[in-house]
């Protein structure tokens, strides 16, 4: 998921800065994971995913990506420098998503 976003969001062909082990669960030299890890790191780099754990830094590559997490990386790559507009959410009432169920997808 990590290299579609990155791809989809850079204007021009790209290709991430080699991996640095941002995450202590996405070692670079993973037959898994290595190939995807200098994308995930640039998701970071840039504000746009924060891992989902701290203490170590992790970010649970095998774990499945949810609707709304999708939601938030797009949202969030509105933002990155370069790419699209700045994006500032307007405050709502959280009883405009009240009928949205998270299982409906």
């Amino acid at each position: 998921m990590a290299v579609l976003v990155v791809k989809g969001y850079k204007a021009k062909p790209f290709t991430p800065p080699p991996c640095q082990r941002i995450f202590a669960d996405v070692q670079c030299n993973d037959p898994t994971y290595g190939p995807f890890a200098p994308y995930i790191e640039v998701l970071y780099n840039e504000g746009v995913t924060a891992g989902c754990g701290t203490n170590p830094l992790i970010f649970c590559p095998g774990n499945p990506v949810t609707p709304w997490q999708i939601m938030v990386w797009m949202t969030k790559t509105a933002a990155v420098p370069g790419w699209g507009t700045a994006y500032h959410p307007v405050p709502r009432d959280r009883s405009t998503l009240s009928g949205t169920s998270r299982t409906v997808w």
